[in-house]
């Protein structure tokens, strides 16, 4: 039985070997005397990605706490390559990423390093769990039944607070689909273009408008780059007699007719 966290309690990481890395000197101080406040007096402290790449294969360690800008490299790139190493068991660490005054596009870049599972919610449709690899367990109110998710399995929980379905698998291709973001992909099939213009707003500070209300009801089936939506909008404009108009802020999809 979980019980559920007082508030008096502490936490406390004595024990724990921590890693921080932070590409600035005064910043590095300030994270360190801030988990020294959870006991962490010793921690392997790095200003630059070789550093912590070095630390990671020298011990073991409970916890990665890392800036998203590092000296020689971001904190992105440095997290994309611990979860994809083989220094185990580091390379399933706990990672905790710190950024500020992030734009959407970074968060999302952000997670999208180092998932082994996806918990999303778009708008209109239930929340989402999918799991690629290890294990979840899905708790619900108090009392409620958990559940465990494996590999290759995914969940969808009811927006009206119903009792969820139970896991289902996914096959791999559908898997590859889900997660094809982790790649700097964007897997369509059959989804609306105000479907699409809404997926890339998750990945790009450029928002994709169609201005037609008939054109915003086609169907795109394909493979995009989450990062090209000006790419993605001048195909588009081809397939369906369109026009794809760069503005400063925005891109404006119009019928060419």
């Amino acid at each position: 039985m979980n019980l559920p966290f007082s508030k008096t309690e502490r936490i406390n990481l004595s024990t724990a070997e921590v890693l921080l890395a932070c590409g600035d000197p005064e910043g590095l101080n300030i994270m360190s005397e801030m988990f020294a406040g959870f006991g962490v007096h010793t921690p392997r402290r790095c200003l630059t990605g070789v550093e912590a790449r070095t630390s990671i294969q020298e011990r073991i360690l409970n916890l990665v706490v890392v800036d998203s800008a590092l000296q020689d490299e971001t904190g992105y790139d440095f997290i994309h390559w611990l979860r994809r190493s083989d220094i185990a068991p580091n390379c399933y660490a706990p990672v905790i990423l710190i950024t500020g005054h992030t734009k959407p596009s970074q968060i999302f870049r952000g997670r999208d390093a180092g998932a082994s599972f996806v918990v999303r919610k778009l708008e209109g449709r239930p929340a989402q769990v999918l799991v690629q690899e290890g294990r979840v367990d899905v708790a619900g109110p108090v009392g409620a039944e958990r559940m465990s998710l494996t590999a290759n399995t995914g969940l969808s929980l009811p927006m009206d607070g119903t009792r969820a379905r139970r896991p289902a698998p996914l096959a791999a291709g559908q898997m590859n689909r889900e997660l094809a973001w982790r790649e700097g992909k964007i897997a369509l099939q059959g989804e609306t273009l105000a479907e699409a213009a809404a997926i890339y707003a998750r990945y790009s500070d450029t928002p994709i408008v169609i201005a037609d209300p008939e054109l915003a009801r086609m169907q795109v089936t394909g493979l995009f780059g989450t990062h090209n939506p000006l790419g993605f909008s001048r195909a588009i404009a081809e397939v369906f007699d369109a026009r794809a108009v760069r503005e400063p802020d925005r891109i404006v999809l119009t019928r060419a007719h």
